[in-house]
């Protein structure tokens, strides 16, 4: 995706009005939602915890490497603050000169770096804010950055809940030859209990652009100890993240957890994985 981005500014080719840049910013953030069809599972956080992502994005096509940071402390009894880094780094290519020799390699990334806050307003309703800012390299000559924020909403009950929150708003980035719209979102998510260690999710998403996805999963677990889960992305592929199925699994213990997973049935993410240890306390 990035790659096609830079050769379509490169050549100076007229782009359509729903041209996105740092496509990444569309995909889950860790490894649970991101089996779960990419449903973000918005509950209250309510913790203090630390866990560290690494994986691969669209291996085959960029061969991206993602690697992420994610810590999150509970002040009082209602504020939570966060804080999170994500590296994705694209595959190297080579750099020539004017005659066509081959003087070294660069490799395309974007940082992410994001710092947050959520309040819970009462027992069940919670609110919160994310800032994040983005660096984008496309080449040694094609860079940009910008800021962004998520604002989100949600209702935590015993068995559901619900989440109303906005994506990658407000943001432009400039690469040099004129502003590129980021892939803001609105999207709406929840989850449901309805057995002991059953949870259903699901989310719909509607982009700035024009663009609609969804996704639904499950995660099951035995014992509280072990989990399994599967999903499915809806998403048109030229304006938002493509269609994919997702496998994943998980265990935690004593406040260590690790969760993996996969997405599949996709010619662009097919292959695409990710794996999280952490430390909740």
């Amino acid at each position: 995706m990035k790659r096609a981005l830079f050769l379509l500014l490169s050549l100076c080719a007229a782009m359509p009005a729903w041209s996105q840049a740092v496509p990444e910013l569309l995909l889950p953030r860790d490894s649970r939602s991101l089996s779960m069809g990419g449903v973000a599972l918005h509950r209250s956080a309510g913790a203090s915890g630390v866990s560290v992502s690494a994986g691969m994005n669209e291996p085959g096509n960029a061969d991206g490497t993602v690697l992420a940071l994610d810590g999150r402390m509970l002040v009082g009894e209602r504020l939570t603050l966060g804080a999170q880094g994500r590296g994705y780094l694209d595959r190297p290519y080579n750099v020539s000169d004017a005659a066509g020799g081959v003087t070294g390699t660069y490799r395309p990334y974007d940082l992410l770096l994001s710092f947050s806050g959520e309040y819970r307003i009462n027992r069940s309703l919670f609110a919160g804010l994310r800032l994040t800012s983005i660096t984008s390299d496309l080449s040694e000559k094609v860079k940009g950055s910008t800021f962004c924020g998520d604002v989100w909403a949600g209702y935590d009950a015993s068995s559901w809940s619900v989440a109303v929150e906005g994506r990658n708003i407000g943001g432009k980035i400039n690469y040099g030859g004129g502003e590129w719209p980021l892939p803001a979102l609105v999207a709406v998510a929840g989850d449901w209990s309805p057995l002991s260690g059953l949870t259903v999710a699901a989310e719909a998403d509607y982009l700035f652009a024009g663009a609609f996805m969804a996704g639904i999963g499950a995660e099951y677990g035995f014992a509280d100890i072990a989990f399994v889960r599967a999903g499915f992305h809806y998403g048109d592929e030229s304006r938002a993240l493509p269609s994919f199925l997702s496998l994943g699994a998980g265990a935690k213990y004593a406040g260590i957890f690790l969760d993996a997973g996969v997405l599949l049935l996709s010619s662009t993410l097919g292959g695409s994985f990710l794996v999280t240890l952490g430390y909740s306390f």
